[in-house]
Order: structure tokens, then sequence, then C-alpha cells
């Protein structure tokens, strides 16, 4: 999956969009691609994560939203894993505050109010994070 993701972040969208991943594909088999790992992803999922890469002019991955609910594309876009934040880890956006501090510190007993409070942010935000690293540890 971490070769998979690599791989999306550094095309361009219309290399793996348009023409049912054809970098990643072995073969097309009723409208769904076979990837590296043997793997089907249907062009409509490998889309929906697409379209939460953020990309500078060129078209390169500057950072990614990960999906913290049912990968649903209107999830909001609080969580990001960027590069150039503490070393990729997914943080809360605009921050350089890690969901796992964060999901540590609600699992020690610290309200999403109280939280919210001490990181000045709202508690949808910490939410988000708590649901980030929670679906972590649930895989």
């Amino acid at each position: 999956m971490g070769l998979l993701l690599g791989i999306l972040l550094s095309l361009p969208d219309a290399i793996i969009t348009k023409a049912m991943v054809p970098m990643l594909a072995s073969g097309a088999v009723g409208g769904a691609a076979r990837g590296l790992g043997g793997q089907m992803a249907m062009p409509e999922l490998v889309d929906a994560y697409l379209r939460r890469i953020e990309r500078n002019e060129h078209g390169l991955a500057l950072r990614l939203y990960p999906f913290t609910r049912k990968r649903q594309l209107d999830e909001p876009r609080v969580v990001a894993i960027d590069p150039r934040i503490s070393f990729g880890r997914p943080v809360l956006v605009g921050t350089g505050i890690r969901t796992a501090i964060v999901a540590e510190r609600y699992k020690a007993g610290e309200s999403i109010e109280e939280l919210a409070k001490d990181y000045g942010r709202k508690s949808l935000d910490i939410e988000e994070a708590i649901r980030c690293e929670l679906a972590v540890e649930a895989a």
C-alpha cells in the first residue's frame, strides 16, 4: 500500500485517472484495474484519493488530506500529511500538531473540549485528529 500511495502522490492526476490507471495496471477486468499487488482498484476509488492530494503548479504532490470517515469526497480537510511537516506524519492543518499526540491525550482521559481549548482549535478538528489515528489502530 505504501508503494502504491507513493506512486499516486508522485504522478500527475491525468496519467492515472483517464485510462484505467495505466501506470499501475497489468490488465483491466470488468471496469476495474489490477494494481501492482494484484488487488483490484476501482477507478472511482483511485479518483477519490487523487482529489485529496494538493499539488503545485507543476503537478507534483505537496500534501495529502487523508480520509478520516467513510471516504466521502466532502469530508473535512482538517488533517494533512506533508513530508515537509513533522516528517510526513499526520498533523492538524496549519500546525505541526501530530494527530497521534492528540489521540494519545484523548485516550489518557482528556476531553475533546479540553484538547480543543489547549490547542486553540475547534472541537471538530480534534475529533478528526482522533478519527485519523483510531482508523490506523483499527487496521
